[in-house]
C-alpha cells in the first residue's frame, strides 16, 4: 500500500464519516467509481469504526502511511534510529543501529493505534515472542521483544538485499533459481511449523534475497501460534477475523476461518506459482474479485516446466485443505526431488566449471572431426520445443497431415476419446468425432483429405470439410496406412489369438499376412508401421513368453523373409513408433515407469540411445513428412492413494506426492497399509503408517532372488498381515510373495510363464490367481511353500491390464473371477459356479461380510460408481456415484479391515503435445561419435 493510496483512502473515509448513514452508499458510489478497491478498503474501515468493542483505531492506521513517527537519531530501548525503510498495515519498519552489538537491525513498531489498544498489543507481543522461537538459517533472526515510551517494537536481523517481489521478472524465474529459492522458504517454513507457528503473511515482499544469494522469511507480525499440546500457547486470533494479504490467502483465510499450516501450504503455491510464471495465482481488480478467485478460480496452466513441478503447484493450491500437500516438510522433500532431477546445467558453479572443462575436451575431439570430415555441417543441434495443443487435461497420439501443416490427434474427456485436427498456423481445434463416439489414435488419407481412426473394432474416417462419419472396414484394429494409400495393415482376433491381415485396395476381401518366421498368432499386437517408401511393415508383438516383452518384427510385403530386430523390451515400451529419417533406424517413445522419452534404435544390432533426456516425459513421436520436427506426447500418469467410504462420503486422499503411489492394501490391524511406489525412482513396495510419516521399503530394488523388473502391481497383505503379494513384469510374469519384515523373496509357482492377480484364502494358506497354460488363460490355486497348482476352469483373454483380478470370499466359500462368459463365482474345489453378471469388469471385491460383490464400472452417462452384486443371484443392490474429477479414474480396490471403505487408486493424466525441432540428423558431425 502506497502513502498516496492510504492518503486517498483516509480522504474518502474522512469525508464519508461527516454523511448520515443513508447517504454513504451514493456517495461511495460517485467517489470510488474509478478503483473499486478503494470502496471495498474504505467500507472495511467503516465496519472497524462502527465496532463495539474498544475504541476503533482507524484514525490511527490511516495516519501510518504519512510522517514517520521516529525521527533519525533519536532511540527506542538501547537502538539508535537511522531511517525509515517501509510501512505497512501491522507497522513501520526502520533501520536502526545496535551500538552494544555493534550491529545494524530492522526496529518493526505497531501501530500507534494498536499500543494504545491492550488487547491488540498484548497479541503482538507474544506472537511475536512465538516467531522468535525459530531459529532456522532461512527466517529472519528476532533479537528482542519489547515496549519502550508506550511503543511496541521488535529489533530483528537486518538483510542487505531485495525482496523477492523486486527480483521476479515479468516472465518468471528460471527453474532453477526459482526452486533454489522455494527450497529456502520451505525449509524456514517447515521448521516454524514444527515448533507450532503458522506464517498467515506469506508473499513475495516477505521474503528478502541477501546479497550472497540467501534466503530469508520475513514479517511473522501475523504469526499463528497454535496450540500442540502440552504448555504450547494457543492463538489469540478471533475466529471470523480476515488477516493476511489477499492475493496470497488460503480460501479458509480468506472465509474468516480457522487456519492451520496447511494455509502457509497454499500461500506457498501461490508464490511458486509466481516464481515461475511472472504473475500472480489469483488476480482481480479489488480486494473482493482477489479473493473470489481464491475461493471459485483455478490459476491458469503453466508454461514450459517438468509435469512433476506443476504438478507440486496444484497440490499446493488445492481449495480444501485436506487435498492438499499436509506438511511443509514434505513439500521441501518433494522441491529436492525436482531440483536433483534437473539438468547439470546451471545447478552450482562448481558443476558449471567442470562442465566448461568436459566441453573444451569434447571440443578438441570435435575439431578433429571437422578437419577429418570437411564437408561436415558445423555446430551441434540446438533442441527447441514447442507446445501445439495444451487446452484439455489429455491430448496425445499426434498423427501429421500429409504435406506436415497439421496434426490430427486424440482428446480425452471423461472416458471417451475423441478425434481433433489442428492446423500448426491455427489457434484452435476442429473435432472430427462426436463426443460420445470413443475413437482410437488417428492416420491420414494420402490426399490429407481424411482421417482415419478405430471406433470399437471397426475403422472408421471422417472428412476434413465435415460430414457423416465413413465406415472403411469391419474388425480392422490398430490399423496404419500405406504411404501411397493403396494397403492397409491391421489386426484382427481376441486377447491370446492376434494376428496380423493386409488389405491391397484391388483386394476385395482382406488376407491375413503369413510368413515364416513371423508367427501367425500372437498374444497382444502393437499398431503396425509402413517404412516410407511402403515396402515394409514394422510390427511388435508379444507372443506370450512371459512379462509381455515386445519382439520387433520387419516384415517385407514383396520379396524376402522376416526379420526379427535384436532387441526385447517389455511391449509397452514399444506402444508407438516412427520410421527415422535414415532408412535404419526407427523413432520410439519409450514408455517405462519412471522414464518417458524419445530414442533411437538401430535395426540392425538393436543398440538403442537417448534422443531426448531430462525431466521431460516424452512418448508417441511421429516424425514430420519433411523429417525436421517431431511431434510427441508430453505428460504422465499420476497415481496416488485415495480412501473410498462406503457410506457415500467424499473420497479422501491417503497418500498423495510427484512420485506414484498406487496398489494400496491395509494390514489386518487397519493403521498401516502397503502400497507400491516410484519414490526411488524403481518401483518398490513399501508399508506405511497411516496417522504418520513413517515407512520403510518391503521389496527394494534389485532384491535379492528377484530378476530386474520394469513394473510392479496386483499387491495383495496375507490375512495375518504378515506376507505380501504382487505380481513382477520382467522377462517373465511371476507373483512374488515377501515377509513384512524383508528378507528375500520367493515365487508362487515356477511352472507356469505368465501369473497375475493373486489373492489370499481366508486362512492364509492357498493363493488364487490366472495364469497362462498351455495356451491358455485359466483361474488356479496353489498352496503356499509350492505343490502343483489346482486349475478352476478358463478365465477371459488378457493378463493383469485387461483380464482383471481375482478375489477371495472372506467365508472361503468363493473366488470371484472373470470368466469368458462374464463375472462368474467359483468355489475353491471347482465343482459349483454361478454368474454373477454377463459383464467382465476390471475391478471387483467381496463385501466384507462375503454376501455381495462390489464391482467398479462406469455409468451410462460416463460417470464412475460401484455396484453391489448380491452373492445368491447377482441381482444389483444400488449403485453409488463416485465423485472422480474429469479425466481422472479408480482401480485397485481392496477393503478396509473396518468394513467401512477401500483403499483405491487415483489416476490423475496429464498429456500435451509439442513439437521438437533442431534434432541432430543422421550423418550430421556430432552423430559420428555415436557410430
Amino acid at each position: 500500500m502506497t502513502p498516496e493510496r492510504w492518503a486517498r483512502i483516509r480522504d474518502v473515509f474522512n469525508s464519508v464519516m461527516e454523511l448520515p448513514p443513508e447517504e454513504r452508499s451514493a456517495f461511495l458510489d460517485q467517489a470510488c467509481a474509478d478503483d473499486p478497491a478503494i470502496r471495498v478498503e474504505v467500507e472495511s474501515l467503516l465496519e472497524a469504526a462502527a465496532g463495539k468493542e474498544l475504541e476503533s483505531p482507524v484514525p490511527e492506521l490511516l495516519a501510518v502511511a504519512t510522517e514517520p513517527r521516529l525521527a533519525g537519531g533519536s532511540s527506542l530501548g538501547r537502538y539508535r534510529i537511522e531511517c525509515r525503510i517501509g510501512t505497512g498495515g501491522m507497522g513501520e519498519v526502520y533501520r536502526a543501529f545496535d551500538p552494544e552489538l555493534a550491529r545494524a537491525v530492522a526496529l518493526k513498531i505497531l501501530p500507534a493505534a494498536y499500543t494504545a489498544d491492550r488487547g491488540w498489543r498484548s497479541r503482538f507481543l507474544r506472537e511475536a515472542r512465538a516467531a522468535s522461537a525459530i531459529s532456522h538459517p532461512n527466517v529472519v533472526r528476532i533479537f528482542e521483544v519489547g515496549v519502550d515510551d508506550g511503543l511496541a517494537f521488535i529489533a530483528m536481523e537486518f538483510i542487505e538485499g531485495r525482496s523477492l517481489d523486486q527480483i521476479i521478472p515479468l516472465e518468471g524465474l528460471p527453474i532453477v533459481k526459482a526452486l533454489e529459492y522455494a527450497d529456502g522458504i520451505a525449509g524456514g517454513l517447515a521448521d516454524a511449523h514444527a515448533r507450532g507457528v503458522v506464517h498467515r503473511d506469506l508473499k513475495p515482499a516477505n521474503i528478502m534475497i541477501g546479497a550472497g544469494g540467501e534466503v530469508k522469511l520475513l514479517d511473522f507480525g501475523l504469526a499463528k501460534r497454535v496450540d500442540l499440546g502440552g504448555n504450547r500457547d494457543a492463538t489469540l486470533t478471533v475466529r471470523g477475523e480476515i488477516l493476511g494479504t489477499p492475493a496470497y490467502m488460503s480460501p479458509e483465510q480468506a472465509e474468516g476461518k480457522e487456519v492451520d499450516a496447511r494455509s502457509d501450504i497454499f500461500s506457498f503455491g501461490s508464490l511458486l506459482y509466481e516464481m515461475l510464471s511472472g504473475r500472480r495465482a489469483f488476480a482481480g481488480d479489488s480486494a473482493v474479485a482477489i479473493l473470489g478467485a481464491i475461493l471459485r478460480e483455478e490459476p491458469p496452466q503453466l508454461k514450459r516446466i517438468p509435469l512433476d513441478l506443476e504438478k507440486l503447484v496444484r497440490r499446493c493450491l488445492q481449495k480444501d485443505p485436506a487435498r492438499r500437500v499436509q506438511h511443509m516438510g514434505d513439500v521441501k522433500l518433494l522441491i529436492e526431488e525436482l531440483r536433483d532431477s534437473l539438468p547439470l546445467r546451471g545447478r552450482r558453479p562448481v558443476v558449471r566449471l567442470a562442465l566448461a572443462i568436459a566441453a573444451s575436451a569434447v571440443a578438441g575431439v570435435c575439431l578433429t572431426l571437422l578437419v577429418l570430415h570437411p564437408n561436415s555441417r558445423p555446430g551441434p543441434p540446438a533442441e527447441q520445443f514447442t507446445p501445439v495443443a495444451t487446452e484439455a487435461v489429455g491430448e496425445y497420439a499426434p498423427a501429421w497431415s500429409p504435406d506436415g501443416q497439421s496434426i490430427a490427434y486424440l482428446v480425452g474427456n471423461d472416458g471417451v476419446n475423441q478425434v481433433f485436427v489442428r492446423g500448426l498456423g491455427s489457434a484452435g481445434a476442429v473435432a472430427l468425432t462426436r463426443s460420445d463416439q470413443d475413437c482410437g489414435p488417428p492416420f491420414w488419407s494420402t490426399d490429407g483429405t481424411r482421417v482415419f481412426y478405430n471406433s470399437g473394432a471397426d475403422l472408421w474416417s471422417s472428412g476434413l470439410a465435415g460430414g457423416e462419419p465413413r465406415l472403411e472396414l469391419r474388425d480392422a484394429r490398430n490399423a496404419a496406412r500405406s504411404p501411397d494409400g493403396k494397403t492397409l495393415a491391421f489386426l484382427r482376433g481376441e486377447m491370446g489369438h492376434e494376428s496380423l491381415w493386409l488389405k491391397a485396395e484391388a483386394d476385395f476381401q482382406p488376407h491375413q499376412y503369413v510368413r515364416d518366421p513371423f508367427p501367425s498368432t500372437f498374444v497382444a499386437g502393437y499398431q503396425p508401421t509402413f517404412f516410407q517408401d511402403g515396402s515394409r511393415i514394422g510390427i511388435v508383438v508379444d507372443r506370450g513368453t512371459g512379462g509381455g516383452a515386445g519382439e520387433f518384427w520387419i516384415l517385407p510385403l514383396g520379396t524376402g523373409m522376416p526379420r526379427r530386430v535384436p532387441a526385447t523390451l517389455p511391449a509397452s515400451a514399444w506402444l508407438r513408433f516412427s520410421w527415422w529419417t535414415d532408412p535404419g533406424t526407427v523413432l520410439l517413445g519409450r514408455s517405462d515407469p519412471g522414464s518417458q522419452h524419445l530414442q533411437l534404435m538401430d535395426l540392425k544390432t538393436g543398440v538403442i540411445r537417448a534422443l531426448t533426456t531430462g525431466t521431460g516425459q516424452e512418448s508417441e513421436p511421429a516424425l514430420s513428412p519433411d523429417g525436421r520436427r517431431i511431434a510427441f506426447t508430453s505428460g504422465r500418469v499420476d497415481l496416488d492413494l485415495v480412501e473410498v467410504p462406503l457410506d457415500g462420503s467424499p473420497i479422501r486422499p491417503l497418500l498423495a506426492t510427484s512420485r506414484d503411489e498406487q496398489s494400496g492394501a491395509w494390514l489386518p490391524s487397519g493403521s498401516e497399509y502397503a502400497f507400491i511406489t516410484n519414490h526411488t525412482g524403481t518401483q518398490e513396495v513399501w508399508l506405511r503408517r497411516a496417522m504418520e510419516t513413517w515407512a520403510r521399503p518391503i521389496l527394494a530394488e534389485h532384491a535379492e532372488g528377484v530378476p530386474p523388473w520394469y513394473l510392479l502391481a496386483c499387491l495383495r497383505v496375507s490375512p495375518d498381515g504378515n506376507r505380501v503379494s504382487y505380481d513382477v513384469l520382467s522377462t517373465r510374469h511371476w507373483i512374488w510373495i515377501s515377509s513384512i519384515t524383508g528378507g528375500r523373496p520367493v515365487p508362487l509357482d515356477t511352472e507356469s510363464t505368465d501369473q497375475h492377480a493373486g489373492s489370499w484364502s481366508p486362512d492364509g494358506k492357498r493363493v488364487a490367481y490366472r495364469r497362462l497354460h498351455e495356451g491358455r488363460f485359466e483361474l488356479a490355486t496353489i498352496a503356499l511353500g509350492g505343490g502343483t497348482p489346482a486349475a478352476l476352469g478358463e478365465t477371459g483373454p488378457g493378463g493383469h491390464t485387461r483380464g482383471g483380478v481375482t478375489d477371495w470370499s472372506p467365508t472361503g466359500e468363493w473366488i470371484c473371477h472373470n470368466s469368458p462368459n462374464g463375472l462368474e463365482l467359483v468355489s475353491p474345489d471347482g465343482k459349483r459356479r454361478r454368474l454373477l453378471s454377463r459383464t467382465p469388469f476390471r475391478m471387483f471385491v467381496f463385501s466384507p461380510d462375503g454376501t455381495a460383490v462390489l464391482v467398479l464400472r462406469r455409468s451410462a452417462k460416463r460417470r464412475w460408481e460401484l455396484a453391489t452384486l448380491a452373492v445368491t443371484d447377482g441381482r444389483e443392490r444400488n449403485a453409488v456415484e463416485l465423485p472422480v474429477p474429469p479425466g481422472a479414474s479408480l482401480s485397485d480396490m481392496t477393503r478396509h479391515p473396518d468394513g467401512k471403505g477401500l483403499l483405491m487408486t487415483l489416476a490423475t493424466p496429464r498429456q500435451d503435445i509439442w513439437l521438437m525441432e533442431g534434432f541432430a540428423q543422421p550423418g550430421s558431425w556430432w552423430s559420428r561419435l555415436w557410430r
